[in-house]
């Protein structure tokens, strides 16, 4: 039986310097790749542009009278053009509160409360739409929420209801 022991304590010596030695050259390795895995992605110009892509600033400050808020060399974006009609614009953005008239937004069609508002004129229409109004019968908050909407396509949303009304 003592043979038997020995033999045992013998593999089982021999198996966890084995499991030490594997987990050594395992980390070395790792170490050795990491090293060179992290130059090659420093050297790739696709990564860079991701990494730059991913530090940008998220806005820029612009100070009247002394920037425009771009950087020396860079053109200024162009505002994107109204794509989508008006009556596109008011589904997705207008009809929850047109739609049933909550907090006093008028109903589309309903000429009793959308008359004083187109007797205003558009350009009123346009600059509560945009800008947000408090009334005595409800309040518009500034692009009815949808601050991803440009002004023209608030503009164009307008100009469907008002039509809807005549």
């Amino acid at each position: 039986m003592s043979h038997d022991r020995k033999f045992f304590d013998t593999m089982s010596l021999l198996l966890g310097l084995l499991v030490v030695f594997i987990f050594v050259i395992f980390f070395v390795a790792r170490a050795i790749i990491a090293d060179k895995q992290n130059a090659f992605l420093m050297e790739d110009p696709t990564y860079q542009e991701e990494l730059a892509k991913r530090i940008a600033p998220v806005a820029r400050v612009a100070i009247a009278g002394q920037s425009d808020g771009t950087v020396a060399g860079e053109s200024k974006p162009e505002p994107a053009a109204a794509t989508r009609s008006g009556e596109d614009i008011y589904n997705s953005s207008c009809v929850t509160c047109h739609g049933v008239g909550i907090a006093g937004a008028p109903k589309v069609g309903d000429h009793d409360a959308w008359a004083p508002r187109i007797d205003q004129g558009l350009p009123t229409l346009y600059d509560h739409a945009i800008n947000g109004y408090q009334g005595n019968t409800g309040m518009m908050p500034p692009k009815g929420g949808a601050m991803n909407l440009s002004d023209d396509d608030v503009k164009a949303a307008v100009d469907y209801m008002a039509r809807l009304y005549r």
